[in-house]
């Protein structure tokens, strides 16, 4: 027998940092949304690391300003070197804002901070529930209709905590931040086929012993890659481009991954790095995958689930706040202000005349669909001129960056990576110049 939930404003399908940040602003501005979440324990690890200005911005709005800076790393600079010397340096103490650098946090302290925040606001995170089915909901109906089932069990009971492994709820709108492997927009009728780069890599986390402080260092080879980002808790993250020859031949489990990574690490910067000192290694191919629509109905993607990118640059995560940003608002005055699907106006709200379902779903396609696709695509060609290999492409790409790096162009590409040119970066921006 399933378990029937009551009506809700908002459910947000996705626990990672940019489903909870849709809950947490949602609630900002006054609204009650509904967490769902498929896992019951923390994930091990984080890939997404940087947070950029913008996004520590918009998560100082909830508070968490200060509690964010205790935890990460400020990085002001990152030198860029190839296999003989240092190219140049960005310099990011330049850029506009409140917050002159790349707040180097793991991802899972993010998610941590951003779920004491809602505990404090008095909203729970459903965990361990999947949704098998949802209906878009057009605009003749008035709500959506989800389908979830129990798909983990309690890991000290070995039981699930409900009597109920199925359970049904209806909900006015629903934000589906499932992430990349999420299967909610294929439901949706709105992913699309994903593409993967030809490049593949080696990470870990390991004890710093490389002197080189609150500094990214970037080594653009013609062996290949190598990336160094200081971490919280004398830690530092060391990232590098496997041979083509050696990119299908790590184990499935992950032992050789660490090997390996010393080793390339050694060749391409001569740095030593040690086994026992690695808490957390990984490997990943980046892949690029936009969805078709942004929306559908009641129903709007946020995050991976919406545009995923390269980890190379740090723009998934960043680009997903933003996501967040947006959706909370335009969530928020549909809730507070229903209108009818022809958009007729009645009380005015904060973005002018009241807001329609077609209204808000335009809106937010428009800005967050070429913000994604603009952060993908730089992330992309980052990724592409990184992973250049050979003799001539990397002498070209030496003579291309040390001349940016040392021209005024460089305040330019500060900004850039800061992504503080992403268009329609802001939620104002988005809603006014649309109008």
């Amino acid at each position: 027998m399933a378990t029937f939930w009551s009506m809700q404003q908002i459910v947000i399908v996705g626990a990672g940092p940019v489903g909870m940040a849709v809950a947490a602003l949602c609630v900002e501005h006054g609204a009650e949304p509904y967490v769902v979440e498929r896992r019951l324990q923390a994930r091990e690890g984080s890939r997404a690391i940087g947070v950029a200005p913008a996004s520590l911005e918009i998560l100082g709005r909830l508070g968490l300003e200060q509690a964010m800076l205790e935890r990460g790393v400020p990085v002001r600079a990152a030198y860029v070197h190839n296999e003989h010397r240092v190219l140049g340096r960005l310099d990011f103490s330049e850029i506009s804002g409140r917050h002159p650098y790349i707040l180097v946090v793991p991802q899972v302290e993010t998610e941590e901070l951003l779920r004491q925040h809602l505990t404090q606001q008095d909203v729970a995170v459903h965990e361990g529930w999947t949704v098998e089915s949802l209906s878009a909901g057009a605009e003749s109906c008035e709500s959506v209709r989800l389908q979830l089932q129990r798909t983990e069990v309690d890991v000290v009971t070995g039981k699930p905590p409900l009597s109920s492994n199925i359970a049904e709820l209806q909900s006015q709108y629903v934000v589906c931040a499932d992430g990349f492997r999420g299967q909610l927009a294929a439901q949706l009728g709105l992913s699309s086929p994903p593409h993967y780069l030809p490049y593949h890599f080696v990470m870990g986390d390991f004890h710093d012993r490389s002197a080189l402080g609150a500094d990214a260092h970037l080594w653009f080879t013609s062996f290949g890659a190598v990336e160094s980002f200081p971490l919280p808790a004398g830690k530092r993250r060391w990232i590098a481009q496997l041979p083509s020859d050696r990119s299908q031949e790590l184990s499935k489990d992950g032992t050789d991954d660490v090997a390996e990574l010393e080793r390339l690490v050694y060749e391409r910067t001569g740095f030593s790095l040690r086994s026992e000192d690695c808490s957390w290694r990984s490997s990943f191919q980046p892949v690029t995958r936009i969805a078709s629509e942004a929306a559908v109905g009641r129903c709007f993607l946020a995050g991976d689930a919406l545009h995923a990118m390269s980890p190379i640059g740090g723009q998934g995560m960043n680009s997903g706040i933003a996501d967040a940003e947006l959706l909370s608002e335009l969530l928020v005055e549909l809730v507070r202000f229903p209108a009818d699907a022809a958009g007729s106006h009645g009380p005015h709200g904060s973005h002018g005349p009241q807001l329609s379902l077609s209204r808000a779903r335009k809106v937010y396609a428009k800005a967050r669909l070429r913000a994604g696709s603009s952060a993908a695509s730089r992330a992309g060609v980052g990724t592409h001129i990184g992973s250049l290999r050979g003799r001539v492409g990397s002498g070209v790409r030496s003579t291309l960056i040390q001349a940016a790096l040392n021209s005024p162009l460089q305040k330019h590409l500060a900004s850039h990576f800061a992504m503080r040119t992403i268009p329609y970066r802001r939620a104002a921006h988005a809603v006014t110049r649309m109008h």
